[in-house]
């Protein structure tokens, strides 16, 4: 079983790593598979828990457009979080730049409340 990291910042290092791994030559052209979806989501995950202190209880990922650390991934999730510790469930976007979420967007789903949220 590998060891998980300490950290967000060991986290993002280790999948910068495996990004760079994915790339191959083939006819004379580079090559590249997009990340997987459960490594992302681990990632987004742990921003959530960093950036606004929200447990993530359930995270679907509907659009990966992460190549080579670059790109967005979009995600149905229920998370609890907030003062009260509320339960709520998003449709969030996670803008990724050289392996890390630099931004995020967010549309509650129950209520249709809809705002940007920035780290």
């Amino acid at each position: 079983m590998a060891n998980k990291p300490a950290s967000a910042a060991d986290f993002t290092k280790q999948t910068k790593m495996k990004m760079k791994t994915a790339k191959t030559k083939a006819h004379g052209k580079e090559k590249h598979s997009k990340h997987d979806d459960n490594e992302l989501a681990e990632i987004a995950k742990r921003y959530l828990k960093d950036a606004y202190n929200e447990d993530t209880l359930k995270m679907k990922v509907l659009k990966n457009h992460v190549n080579f650390g670059n790109g967005t991934l979009d995600v149905e999730c229920t998370v609890k979080g907030g003062l009260f510790k509320i339960t709520t469930t998003w449709q969030k976007q996670f803008i990724f730049e050289d392996g890390k979420i630099t931004d995020m967007t967010a549309e509650r789903k129950k209520d249709g409340q809809a705002g940007s949220l920035e780290a």
